[in-house]
């Protein structure tokens, strides 16, 4: 077993930020193309020296007509490789700069920050349709907007009693419910063990097939 993360010296704290964006190339303004940057930074640095540009590492650029989607996976895999070489107890070899020594140097991911479309790349959670809220899960409570969905219910979340509970301004209706339930460990593993095998790249045989809503039930 590993000894307290507090304990651990020379372990580098890293996180990845990913994103979406629909980037113009060369200035032109009339095609559109979407850009997926992939940057890691140091987390033992100090908080106003970590955030700053010359801190980040661009580890991956994923251009393309279209986001990848869940075939993230396929330009993630380097990347993920060496950070396994990094969090093995032996670490990599390096040096550090300020004292001229050698040491053998950890790594882990701390977390992830990224926008909603790279999170649900990621997690493999869907980011439209009838289950999109991660946080609701199979509760997730809509409304249809002509062919689109909206997400209602964010006054489940208040406090009771709260004045905003029994406000009509927005769909006509108040909300006494509960939050939605939290989902544990087990449960959320549970629900994944349900869903069928997704493999990354382009498969004919997954052609057509999607996760249907009582995957979750």
């Amino acid at each position: 077993m590993l000894p307290k993360l507090s304990q651990i010296v020379n372990r580098l704290y890293a996180f990845i930020y990913e994103t979406n964006h629909s980037k113009s190339r060369f200035g032109n303004l009339s095609q559109a193309y979407s850009m997926w940057p992939v940057i890691l930074t140091t987390y033992n640095l100090p908080p106003w020296l970590c955030m700053k540009e010359s801190s980040f590492m661009l580890t991956l650029l994923i251009p393309g007509p279209k986001s990848p989607g869940k075939d993230i996976d396929v330009y993630l895999r380097p990347l993920i490789e060496d950070l396994k070489v990094l969090w093995d107890r032996k670490g990599v070899e390096t040096i550090d700069v300020a004292s001229g020594r050698k040491f053998n140097m950890r790594a882990m991911v701390l977390w992830t920050i990224n926008d909603f479309p790279a999170r649900y790349s990621l997690s493999g959670w869907s980011g439209k349709g009838y289950k999109a809220c991660s946080t609701c899960n199979k509760d997730t409570p809509f409304v249809r907007v002509l062919s689109k969905k909206a997400y209602v219910g964010h006054k489940r979340f208040l406090k009771k009693p709260h004045k905003w509970r029994s406000l009509r301004e927005f769909n006509a209706q108040t909300d006494n419910r509960d939050p939605p339930k939290e989902f544990g460990r087990d449960e959320i593993l549970g629900q994944l063990d349900r869903f069928p095998t997704r493999l990354t790249g382009k498969h004919l045989s997954f052609r057509g097939v999607k996760i249907k809503r009582n995957d979750l039930v």
